[in-house]
């Protein structure tokens, strides 16, 4: 079930709703690498902890309170536990 975006409590928050319509106008990343896999299979399991460190570590959030966020840092599942995937395919 789809929820209805509250545009107005956005602009609210001093936020602005034009994202939600053209995600272009967020901050983008300079740099982006894709993660391949190295053999066919199924995807056994997915250890969050490590992609959240190693977001973090990518400037996506913070070690410490005197830490900033780089708000075109960010990491994309392709995949998720019990995919199948080939030799290649982007994780």
């Amino acid at each position: 079930m789809l929820k209805r975006i509250d545009y107005h409590a956005i602009e609210h928050q001093g936020g602005s709703s034009a994202e939600i319509d053209d995600l272009n106008l967020l901050p983008q990343a300079r740099f982006t690498y894709d993660i391949t896999a190295q053999e066919s299979g199924v995807i056994k399991q997915i250890t969050a902890d490590e992609i959240g460190r190693s977001a973090m570590l990518l400037g996506a959030g913070r070690e410490t309170k005197d830490d900033t966020i780089d708000l075109g840092v960010g990491l994309v599942l392709h995949q998720k536990v019990g995919d199948h995937v080939q030799t290649g395919d982007i994780l």
